[in-house]
């Protein structure tokens, strides 16, 4: 294949003579971007922009608390788009060490101490489709005293989830145009309480709808048993989105993020 560059303003991509006469598997922030041969500087095409659909996750989460804070669980997670081939790939190439201690690695980095096994979905070919599945157990799920906080979200990173939208108030406009990717998520928590736990509030449910943002959610106790679902969908088309597009995308989405950062307040007598 020949060669390819993005160019340092963020707003060209560079191809080399053959390029142009081959499908290119493009990274998200090439989308929308003008192509341009290397050695000149007139645009030959622009590449489309990718659809706000063709990036998808849809994640089912069991996990069950136990009197002394610790967790068990299963995290399953089904991709298409772009998403699903990076995945695959990073999957195909873990060696049997790094594959050994993924689990514990993946825990770490949200500063949970546990392990677990992944299992793998089919790492050959080229679908836009991947599925994959995380068993774990960790120690300090929720931390020891009488009373805490936690939120629901996913144990381990996945590559789109809701929760990436909690930080949207403390986002900054940039003054250039920004690549902008839509994607949709849909997450299942089903999560079971531990017999000396109670909770004392949840999140109430939601319903956002804009232009660009589409987010649904709600939250149920029955008995020991919580569930939660919600669905996100990010609606940006443009692949470079102007500051005054983003400034309405961020608008539109700060009711999003007030719902995910809200805690869920717990109580708890000592473990027997």
């Amino acid at each position: 294949m020949g060669e390819v560059r993005t160019i340092n303003d963020n707003k060209h991509i560079g191809l080399g003579g053959d390029d142009c006469r081959r499908r290119l598997a493009n990274p998200p922030n090439t989308y929308s971007k003008p192509v341009i041969h290397v050695g000149t500087a007139k645009a030959v095409a622009r590449v489309p922009a990718m659809k706000p659909d063709a990036m998808q996750q849809k994640l089912d989460m069991k996990l069950a608390v136990a009197d002394n804070g610790s967790a068990t669980g299963t995290l399953s997670v089904s991709l298409k788009g772009l998403a699903a081939a990076y995945v695959r790939a990073g999957h195909r190439d873990l060696t049997a060490d790094q594959e050994r201690e993924y689990v514990k690695a993946a825990l770490a980095q949200y500063r949970y101490r546990g392990k677990g096994t992944l299992e793998k979905g089919d790492t050959r070919g080229l679908s836009d489709a991947y599925e994959y599945t995380i068993r774990f157990e960790i120690d300090t799920y929720l931390r020891g005293g009488s009373s805490g906080a936690f939120m629901f979200f996913p144990v381990v990173e996945t590559p789109l989830p809701v929760s990436q939208f909690a930080d949207v108030e403390d986002r900054v406009v940039l003054k250039r145009p920004e690549t902008c990717t839509g994607f949709s998520s849909t997450e299942r928590y089903e999560i079971q309480l531990p017999s000396n736990l109670s909770l004392l509030s949840m999140p109430e449910a939601a319903k956002v709808s804009g232009s660009m943002v589409d987010y649904t959610a709600s939250y149920q106790q029955k008995g020991r048993t919580v569930l939660v679902e919600r669905e996100l969908h990010d609606r940006t088309f443009q692949g470079l989105c102007t500051s005054e597009v983003m400034r309405d995308f961020y608008k539109q989405a700060l009711p999003v993020g007030e719902n995910l950062r809200t805690q869920v307040l717990y109580k708890r007598r000592p473990a027997s």
